[in-house]
């Protein structure tokens, strides 16, 4: 018996895949746009330790086909989708919180990575009530984790840039108010009232690490465009 129990849930552009990298047609953010999991997850299940059980579900990639990373339009060139569950997960999606067929209490932590949110442009509301952004949790799913919560269970949650993640992580209580979700452009209705705003995701007022390198030739809309699978650059961070 192992130490610890992990569900990993994801959704948009994760990719649950133990294959890198990841096949995909899209081109312009470099030979693998999809994020992966692989790694952190083959670390936890090879841990001795303490020892892991991982299991693994996703939302869906994108399933609605109509999130800012999914759209086909500019400024989103080669724009990646993809409507079928994702069948490297170890529990058949799309996954839901509220599945009468799950029981979350067995699990020890709940860890989020999640992409769906406000991304530069809007993707309409649904709510209230339910979800803030569509494929959000709605409100039967966050009565499921709130309980899991409650009764001890960790959760570990996390976005990215602008208001990606918000989607799933912005609405649960505490966690809600650990991060900043939202984008300073969403007008969604439904976002907690005490929410921080996060930084914008492009333009001037962007903040990140990043440091230009050879790679990074280019321009879109007059901001410097990175390399996307450059992100991890060698190029230490002044820090004043």
């Amino acid at each position: 018996m192992s130490d610890i129990r992990v569900l990993i849930v994801v959704d948009g552009i994760f990719n649950l895949t133990t294959t890198y990298p990841a096949a995909s047609s899209g081109t312009r953010f470099g030979p693998d746009p999809w994020f992966t999991l692989s790694h952190l997850i083959s670390t936890l299940r090879n841990s001795t330790s303490p020892t892991f059980t991982v299991d693994t579900a996703s939302r869906g990639f994108n399933a609605a086909g109509n999130f800012p990373n999914s759209l086909t339009t500019p400024p989103n060139i080669n724009a990646i989708t993809n409507t079928v569950p994702d069948p490297n997960a170890t529990i058949p999606g799309p996954f839901h919180f509220d599945d009468p067929t799950i029981n979350l209490m067995v699990y020890d932590e709940i860890w989020l990575f999640s992409d769906e949110g406000y991304d530069v442009q809007p993707i309409g509301p649904v709510g209230p009530p339910g979800p803030v952004e569509p494929g959000g949790l709605t409100d039967s799913e966050l009565a499921k984790i709130t309980d899991f919560m409650q009764q001890g269970g960790g959760v570990f949650a996390t976005g990215d840039h602008d208001g990606l993640g918000s989607a799933v992580g912005g609405l649960i209580p505490r966690v809600r108010y650990m991060r900043k979700w939202y984008s300073p452009s969403d007008t969604s209705p439904g976002i907690p009232p005490l929410a921080a705003l996060n930084w914008p995701g492009g333009g001037e007022a962007r903040r990140d690490t990043l440091q230009k390198s050879p790679t990074d030739t280019g321009e879109l809309n007059g901001t410097p465009e990175f390399f996307f699978d450059d992100q991890s650059d060698d190029i230490p961070q002044p820090l004043t």
